[in-house]
Protein backbone atom coordinates (compact mmCIF):
# COMPACT_ATOMS: atom_id res chain seq x y z
CA UNK A 1 0.00 0.00 0.00
CA UNK A 2 1.36 3.42 -1.00
CA UNK A 3 0.15 6.99 -0.38
CA UNK A 4 0.82 9.83 -2.88
CA UNK A 5 0.60 13.51 -1.80
CA UNK A 6 -1.03 16.26 -3.87
CA UNK A 7 2.34 17.83 -4.77
CA UNK A 8 3.57 14.53 -6.17
CA UNK A 9 0.36 14.17 -8.17
CA UNK A 10 0.84 17.64 -9.75
CA UNK A 11 4.45 16.83 -10.59
CA UNK A 12 3.44 13.55 -12.23
CA UNK A 13 0.75 15.31 -14.26
CA UNK A 14 3.28 17.84 -15.53
CA UNK A 15 5.76 15.12 -16.49
CA UNK A 16 2.97 13.21 -18.24
CA UNK A 17 1.98 16.30 -20.25
CA UNK A 18 5.57 16.85 -21.41
CA UNK A 19 5.91 13.21 -22.42
CA UNK A 20 2.59 13.44 -24.29
CA UNK A 21 3.79 16.41 -26.36
CA UNK A 22 7.01 14.58 -27.23
CA UNK A 23 5.06 11.49 -28.26
CA UNK A 24 2.83 13.55 -30.58
CA UNK A 25 5.89 15.07 -32.28
CA UNK A 26 7.53 11.67 -32.57
CA UNK A 27 4.39 10.06 -34.01
CA UNK A 28 4.19 12.73 -36.74
CA UNK A 29 7.79 12.08 -37.75
CA UNK A 30 7.26 8.31 -37.67
CA UNK A 31 4.09 8.58 -39.78
CA UNK A 32 5.89 10.66 -42.42
CA UNK A 33 8.76 8.15 -42.56
CA UNK A 34 6.41 5.15 -42.77
CA UNK A 35 4.36 6.71 -45.59
CA UNK A 36 7.55 7.20 -47.59
CA UNK A 37 8.49 3.54 -47.13
CA UNK A 38 4.99 2.42 -48.19
CA UNK A 39 5.21 4.43 -51.42
CA UNK A 40 8.65 2.95 -52.19
CA UNK A 41 7.34 -0.58 -51.55
CA UNK A 42 4.35 -0.09 -53.88
CA UNK A 43 6.58 1.20 -56.66
CA UNK A 44 8.97 -1.75 -56.22
CA UNK A 45 6.09 -4.27 -56.35
CA UNK A 46 4.64 -2.67 -59.47
CA UNK A 47 8.00 -2.75 -61.19
CA UNK A 48 8.59 -6.36 -60.16
CA UNK A 49 5.16 -7.48 -61.40
CA UNK A 50 6.03 -6.18 -64.87
CA UNK A 51 9.27 -8.19 -64.91
CA UNK A 52 7.98 -11.58 -63.69
CA UNK A 53 8.68 -14.47 -66.09
CA UNK A 54 6.64 -17.70 -66.12
CA UNK A 55 9.01 -20.65 -65.82
CA UNK A 56 8.73 -24.43 -66.09
CA UNK A 57 9.66 -26.06 -62.77
CA UNK A 58 10.85 -29.30 -64.37
CA UNK A 59 14.04 -27.78 -65.81
CA UNK A 60 16.28 -24.80 -65.17
CA UNK A 61 16.51 -22.37 -68.09
CA UNK A 62 19.88 -20.54 -68.05
CA UNK A 63 18.34 -17.60 -69.90
CA UNK A 64 16.25 -16.84 -66.82
CA UNK A 65 19.25 -16.21 -64.57
CA UNK A 66 18.84 -12.96 -62.66
CA UNK A 67 15.14 -12.65 -63.50
CA UNK A 68 12.06 -12.76 -61.30
CA UNK A 69 10.41 -16.14 -61.87
CA UNK A 70 6.96 -17.53 -61.20
CA UNK A 71 6.62 -21.30 -61.14
CA UNK A 72 4.38 -23.89 -59.51
CA UNK A 73 4.64 -27.53 -58.55
CA UNK A 74 4.90 -29.93 -55.64
CA UNK A 75 7.74 -29.50 -53.17
CA UNK A 76 9.61 -32.70 -52.32
CA UNK A 77 12.42 -33.61 -49.97
CA UNK A 78 15.01 -36.32 -49.59
CA UNK A 79 15.80 -35.26 -46.02
CA UNK A 80 12.42 -34.92 -44.24
CA UNK A 81 12.06 -32.89 -41.06
CA UNK A 82 12.47 -34.85 -37.85
CA UNK A 83 12.24 -34.23 -34.12
CA UNK A 84 14.95 -36.41 -32.60
CA UNK A 85 13.81 -35.78 -29.00
CA UNK A 86 10.45 -37.49 -29.64
CA UNK A 87 11.50 -39.66 -32.57
CA UNK A 88 8.87 -38.06 -34.81
CA UNK A 89 9.31 -37.74 -38.56
CA UNK A 90 7.89 -38.71 -41.93
CA UNK A 91 8.87 -39.43 -45.51
CA UNK A 92 7.61 -36.14 -46.95
CA UNK A 93 7.63 -33.70 -44.02
CA UNK A 94 8.85 -30.28 -45.08
CA UNK A 95 8.42 -28.70 -41.65
CA UNK A 96 7.61 -30.10 -38.22
CA UNK A 97 6.51 -27.78 -35.43
CA UNK A 98 6.67 -28.82 -31.79
CA UNK A 99 4.60 -26.77 -29.35
CA UNK A 100 5.39 -27.28 -25.68
CA UNK A 101 3.30 -25.96 -22.81
CA UNK A 102 3.93 -26.21 -19.07
CA UNK A 103 1.34 -26.04 -16.30
CA UNK A 104 2.94 -23.48 -14.03
CA UNK A 105 2.37 -20.68 -11.59
CA UNK A 106 1.44 -17.25 -12.95
CA UNK A 107 1.08 -13.96 -11.09
CA UNK A 108 -1.89 -11.60 -11.42
CA UNK A 109 -1.74 -8.02 -10.20
CA UNK A 110 -4.71 -5.79 -9.36
CA UNK A 111 -4.53 -2.17 -8.19
CA UNK A 112 -7.14 -0.07 -6.39
CA UNK A 113 -6.70 3.67 -5.85
CA UNK A 114 -8.65 5.73 -3.30
CA UNK A 115 -8.59 9.51 -2.92
CA UNK A 116 -8.13 10.89 0.60
CA UNK A 117 -8.98 14.19 2.23
CA UNK A 118 -6.35 16.82 1.41
CA UNK A 119 -5.79 15.64 -2.16
CA UNK A 120 -3.60 12.63 -1.47
CA UNK A 121 -4.18 9.17 -2.93
CA UNK A 122 -3.77 5.72 -1.43
CA UNK A 123 -3.00 2.87 -3.82
CA UNK A 124 -3.43 -0.74 -2.76
CA UNK A 125 -1.92 -3.49 -4.91
CA UNK A 126 -3.00 -7.11 -4.53
CA UNK A 127 -1.11 -10.09 -5.98
CA UNK A 128 -2.75 -13.44 -6.64
CA UNK A 129 -1.39 -16.69 -8.04
CA UNK A 130 -2.86 -19.53 -10.08
CA UNK A 131 -1.58 -22.32 -12.30
CA UNK A 132 -2.07 -22.07 -16.06
CA UNK A 133 -0.79 -23.70 -19.25
CA UNK A 134 1.84 -21.47 -20.89
CA UNK A 135 4.04 -22.05 -23.95
CA UNK A 136 6.95 -20.14 -22.39
CA UNK A 137 8.71 -20.40 -19.03
CA UNK A 138 7.36 -18.05 -16.35
CA UNK A 139 10.19 -16.87 -14.11
CA UNK A 140 8.83 -17.23 -10.58
CA UNK A 141 11.90 -15.47 -9.16
CA UNK A 142 10.28 -12.16 -10.16
CA UNK A 143 7.07 -12.90 -8.26
CA UNK A 144 6.12 -10.57 -5.45
CA UNK A 145 5.60 -13.64 -3.27
CA UNK A 146 7.86 -16.37 -4.62
CA UNK A 147 7.42 -18.62 -1.62
CA UNK A 148 5.31 -21.66 -2.50
CA UNK A 149 5.05 -20.57 -6.15
CA UNK A 150 8.23 -22.01 -7.62
CA UNK A 151 8.36 -22.87 -11.32
CA UNK A 152 11.07 -25.25 -12.55
CA UNK A 153 12.91 -24.81 -15.83
CA UNK A 154 11.13 -26.18 -18.90
CA UNK A 155 12.95 -29.41 -19.83
CA UNK A 156 11.83 -29.21 -23.48
CA UNK A 157 10.95 -26.09 -25.46
CA UNK A 158 8.88 -25.35 -28.55
CA UNK A 159 10.81 -25.68 -31.80
CA UNK A 160 10.38 -25.90 -35.57
CA UNK A 161 12.33 -28.46 -37.58
CA UNK A 162 12.88 -27.89 -41.29
CA UNK A 163 13.94 -30.24 -44.02
CA UNK A 164 17.50 -29.53 -45.18
CA UNK A 165 16.89 -30.49 -48.82
CA UNK A 166 13.64 -29.23 -50.39
CA UNK A 167 13.13 -29.15 -54.15
CA UNK A 168 10.41 -27.75 -56.36
CA UNK A 169 11.04 -29.59 -59.58
CA UNK A 170 14.57 -28.68 -60.64
CA UNK A 171 14.75 -25.71 -58.25
CA UNK A 172 16.08 -25.86 -54.71
CA UNK A 173 13.98 -24.07 -52.08
CA UNK A 174 16.14 -21.93 -49.81
CA UNK A 175 15.64 -21.60 -46.06
CA UNK A 176 13.98 -18.19 -46.22
CA UNK A 177 11.30 -19.37 -48.65
CA UNK A 178 10.70 -22.58 -46.69
CA UNK A 179 10.10 -20.57 -43.52
CA UNK A 180 7.12 -18.89 -45.23
CA UNK A 181 5.34 -22.28 -45.38
CA UNK A 182 2.84 -22.15 -42.50
CA UNK A 183 0.01 -24.51 -43.53
CA UNK A 184 0.38 -26.93 -40.61
CA UNK A 185 -1.88 -29.86 -39.80
CA UNK A 186 -2.04 -31.88 -36.59
CA UNK A 187 0.41 -34.76 -36.31
CA UNK A 188 -0.63 -37.95 -34.53
CA UNK A 189 1.23 -38.14 -31.22
CA UNK A 190 0.93 -41.93 -31.32
CA UNK A 191 3.57 -41.97 -34.06
CA UNK A 192 6.28 -40.84 -31.65
CA UNK A 193 8.89 -43.59 -31.67
CA UNK A 194 10.65 -42.51 -28.49
CA UNK A 195 9.85 -40.07 -25.72
CA UNK A 196 12.01 -38.06 -23.34
CA UNK A 197 12.12 -39.19 -19.73
CA UNK A 198 8.79 -39.00 -17.85
CA UNK A 199 6.69 -38.39 -21.00
CA UNK A 200 3.77 -40.55 -22.02
CA UNK A 201 1.50 -40.62 -25.07
CA UNK A 202 -2.08 -39.35 -24.87
CA UNK A 203 -4.80 -38.88 -27.47
CA UNK A 204 -3.65 -35.51 -28.79
CA UNK A 205 -0.24 -34.84 -27.27
CA UNK A 206 2.68 -36.21 -25.32
CA UNK A 207 2.33 -35.34 -21.64
CA UNK A 208 5.03 -35.42 -18.99
CA UNK A 209 4.49 -36.88 -15.58
CA UNK A 210 5.79 -34.82 -12.70
CA UNK A 211 9.39 -33.84 -13.26
CA UNK A 212 11.55 -35.92 -10.94
CA UNK A 213 13.78 -33.07 -9.81
CA UNK A 214 10.75 -31.13 -8.58
CA UNK A 215 8.14 -33.47 -7.06
CA UNK A 216 5.62 -30.62 -6.69
CA UNK A 217 6.44 -28.73 -9.83
CA UNK A 218 4.53 -28.17 -13.04
CA UNK A 219 3.52 -30.68 -15.68
CA UNK A 220 4.45 -30.12 -19.31
CA UNK A 221 2.83 -31.30 -22.53
CA UNK A 222 3.91 -31.25 -26.16
CA UNK A 223 1.87 -31.26 -29.36
CA UNK A 224 3.12 -31.80 -32.92
CA UNK A 225 2.02 -30.10 -36.13
CA UNK A 226 3.27 -30.95 -39.60
CA UNK A 227 3.57 -29.34 -42.99
CA UNK A 228 3.81 -31.77 -45.86
CA UNK A 229 4.62 -31.15 -49.50
CA UNK A 230 2.25 -28.77 -51.18
CA UNK A 231 1.62 -27.34 -54.61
Amino acid sequence: MTTTGWLQRILRSFVGAVIGVLLVIGSIILLWWNEGRAVDAIRALDQGAKQVVEANATAVDPTNNGKLLHLSGAMTTRAPARDTAFGVGGDDLLRLKRTVEMFQWTEQKSTHTQRNLGGSETTETTYSYRKEWADHPVDSRHFRDAGGHHNPAMPIHSATFDSQDVQLGAYRIDRGLLESVSAYTAYDAASAASLPADYRKTATCCTAARIRAHPRSAISRSAMRQSRRRR
